[in-house]
């Protein structure tokens, strides 16, 4: 019955979170944004330091455009010289974010799949081309991608027309969140909770309440085998403090709240262990945005930084202006979790 409960909360706050400040049935700006962001750096000229996200150019049509809004500072630095645009720290910051986290999950993601996974769930996934992109390295793993009925289509007409046929092992999972239980709609489309999974949450976690964070994980947790990961971007307590401020002063948080969608939850400093252990899972990996962990995402050939060429990369972390600049911005976390083999009744790929 516990289960079933869960299941049923687990990512309600999401319909809100998709469906606000647009038209009903297409994604949400942020969403927009965020492609936007990664298309941008797909642009790098530096192969080194490229977003490896090149379909999401493709996949930024006109429609999507139209949902940023003519005067969206991304829409101007997609028509700009890319080096120009970074020159903009409103531009040049997010992107080194997003750069840094579609690097961090491709990589937790094909060590996964190196490690023995065989499903890979999608949680909100928007625009997420790895199905796609990835094609090669996930030709042996069914992939699932969960999202709100309506977003998912739209996504998927998008996709059929500038990449395609899906790839034979993605299945769509279509829910709607005030009617359906994940766990029903996934078991329904072949998920099995017995095999060793790779749960992908991007971009989501600070706009929905912590207990529902708090259910997403724990459903990780108990509906998946030992070794089973997922990896999810989160902030801190006290960039949503001050997302929450009347004018925050901060490009970043103000515009989505401008666009209706607010930060409302952050983990604060300190308690990440302690939270993700309390949902029954361990945190194996939790790195800043950009630090000395992930600088390896943003170094240039020359040494320079991504949008900072006038900043050498020094023997320690990334220069303080950097760090300071995606902290200022409310940019935050990467955290990478197990289902510890003591906490799941599964034994992993156990098909009985």
């Amino acid at each position: 019955m516990f289960a079933r409960r869960l299941a049923c909360v687990l990512l309600l706050p999401l319909l809100a979170v998709r469906a606000v400040a647009v038209e009903p049935g297409k994604p949400s700006r942020t969403a927009i944004a965020v492609l936007a962001a990664r298309a941008i750096g797909s642009h790098d000229p530096d192969p080194t330091t490229r977003n490896p996200d090149w379909m999401a150019a493709r996949l930024l049509g006109p429609d999507e455009l139209a949902l940023l809004g003519p005067d969206h500072v991304f829409r101007k630095a997609l028509a700009t010289d890319y080096r120009r645009a970074m020159q903009d720290r409103a531009v040049s910051v997010p992107v080194a974010y997003f750069l840094v986290r579609t690097r961090f999950i491709d990589d937790s993601l094909t060590a996964a799949v190196r490690g023995g996974a065989t499903q890979v769930v999608i949680l909100g996934a928007g625009f997420d081309s790895r199905a796609y992109r990835l094609r090669r390295q996930l030709r042996r793993v069914k992939v699932f991608e969960v999202d709100y009925g309506p977003t998912q289509a739209f996504k998927k007409r998008r996709a059929l027309q500038v990449l395609g046929a899906p790839p034979s092992n993605l299945v769509y999972v279509p829910i709607d969140f005030t009617r359906q239980q994940l766990s029903d709609v996934l078991l329904a489309a072949g998920y099995q909770p017995r095999r060793k999974t790779f749960f992908i949450w991007e971009g989501v976690t600070m706009y929905i309440p912590e207990a529902a964070v708090r259910a997403t994980l724990q459903f990780v947790a108990a509906h998946s085998a030992a070794g089973s990961a997922i990896v999810f971007d989160h902030l801190s307590s006290s960039a949503v403090d001050t997302a929450r401020a009347p004018a925050s002063r901060r490009p970043f948080l103000d515009r989505l709240r401008a666009a209706g969608e607010p930060q409302i939850f952050g983990l604060p400093s300190g308690t990440e262990q302690a939270f993700v252990s309390s949902v029954g899972l361990a945190l194996t990996t939790h790195v800043f945005g950009v630090s000395r962990q992930t600088r390896k995402y943003l170094t240039r050939r020359d040494g320079t930084i991504v949008g900072n060429p006038e900043w050498p990369l020094a023997a320690g972390d990334l220069p303080g202006p950097m760090v300071a600049g995606l902290a200022a911005e409310g940019i935050g976390w990467l955290a990478r979790t197990e289902v510890p083999a003591g906490q799941s009744k599964f034994r992993t790929n156990d098909q009985r």
